[in-house]
């Protein structure tokens, strides 16, 4: 057994990804960008992916904001810390019609992201995804647990992990 006693937490902004083999609490917020949660249901590890974009697009450099770049690259740290696909379990979560803006973008990113799992043999054990709000997200990579809620607000300091946490709590 694990010692959980030691938890790390995490803030993920849009256009990056975090990858964990220590219990980690990783949170984010999202209205039209997708948040992508992967869990090891063996080694008690996971990582969240933040994309806004499917693909590159011609002549514009290859970041994290893309799908394409960002998931393979988080399976890939996976992979490198033993994980092995048939043990991991993927969430997709945000894509809404946020203030505005329009769901065709979240709709091709989610695409995106589906056919990259199913490349890699990865379920997807849950996908809430569309609307017009935005969602606050938490991931527990120990537990697999994944909290999401549903708001109008979406602002990092609405949900950062030293609010969730007192800091009479922490080891």
């Amino acid at each position: 057994m694990r010692n959980t006693s030691q938890r790390y937490e995490y803030f993920l902004d849009p256009g990056y990804i975090a990858v964990n083999d220590k219990p980690t609490l990783f949170c984010s917020v999202c209205g039209n960008g997708i948040i992508i949660v992967i869990w090891d249901k063996i080694k008690h590890s996971g990582g969240m992916a933040h994309c806004i974009f499917p693909k590159k697009q011609k002549q514009k450099e290859k970041t994290n904001y893309q799908a394409d770049v960002a998931l393979p690259m988080m399976i890939n740290k996976m992979l490198a810390l033993k994980s092995v696909p048939r043990n991991m379990e993927a969430q997709v979560l945000g894509g809404g019609n946020f203030l505005g803006f329009s769901a065709k973008r979240a709709n091709q990113v989610i695409r995106v992201i589906k056919k990259i799992l199913d490349k890699f043999g990865i379920a997807i054990v849950s996908c809430d995804t569309g609307g017009i709000i935005g969602r606050k997200v938490m991931f527990d990579t120990f537990s697999g647990d994944v909290i999401v809620i549903k708001t109008k607000k979406v602002r990092s300091t609405d949900w950062a992990p030293e609010h969730l946490i007192g800091q009479d709590d922490r080891v």
